[in-house]
């Protein structure tokens, strides 16, 4: 399967016992098993670290919505469009996780993901945050009835996963999106709406969750720098 977003595995010490590599299906950079070393630097100095769960769109998804959006991003500089290494469809976000509890937390999202299955999905339609009148967020949709149950009954278990490891867990309604674009200030969107509503990009198949540490302000122009943690197989057996 073609990959998504270069996201880092975090590079380990000499005490890590897994090897840096590449996330399978994501392309993300990826870190290797938790060690002294590892803990030393980074979120874990704190005894916290910033974390979500995703689905990644893979890479030919991610080039098709680049096309689409590339001339009518030149169009709405009013809009902070999201860079593609960002884009990814979040299931839960845990804004405080403590580093007791990762390994507990990697245990638990992967039998969450184990008790899902591989679903189609297709990145198409648009909306806004929290409303079309006062948008704070553009977002495009993953169309039809089958994805957005699936993504649902997913960030159910990653949600639960993650509370029940001890992390602190976001409660909002789930609804499943991947953000396009954020107003300065709160904004009527409609005519841009009309404009991504028209899009319907490739049919995929999503086939794993990714747990992604988030450092806020470290990436190009002060947005966040992603490294992977974990990918879990959807319906692996264990």
């Amino acid at each position: 399967m073609a990959t998504g977003p270069a996201w880092p595995r975090r590079p380990t010490g000499a005490t890590v016992n897994r090897t840096t590599s590449t996330a399978p299906h994501t392309g993300m950079p990826r870190h290797g098993r938790r060690g002294p070393a590892y803990r030393s630097r980074g979120g874990w100095q704190h005894g916290h670290v910033r974390m979500f769960a995703a689905v990644v769109p893979p890479e030919h998804a991610l080039d098709d919505l680049e096309e689409f959006l590339g001339p009518r991003r030149e169009a709405g500089p009013g809009l902070r469009w999201t860079a593609r290494d960002q884009w990814h469809l979040t299931v839960a976000f845990m804004p405080a996780v403590p580093e007791r509890a990762v390994d507990d937390l990697l245990e638990r999202m992967a039998r969450a993901a184990a008790r899902r299955t591989p679903f189609a999905a297709t990145l198409t339609g648009a909306g806004a945050f929290p409303d079309p009148a006062r948008a704070k967020v553009l977002w495009a949709g993953v169309g039809g009835l089958e994805p957005e149950v699936e993504l649902s009954r997913l960030a159910v278990g990653a949600r639960a996963a993650a509370a029940k490891a001890g992390a602190d867990v976001e409660g909002r309604r789930f609804h499943p999106h991947l953000t396009l674009a954020r107003v300065g200030r709160p904004a009527e969107v409609t005519r841009w709406l009309r404009v991504l509503e028209t899009y319907r990009g490739p049919g995929w198949t999503a086939s794993e969750l990714v747990l992604v540490e988030s450092h806020l302000g470290e990436g190009p122009q002060r947005r966040p720098r992603y490294e992977v943690v974990e990918t879990f197989a959807l319906g692996a057996r264990r």
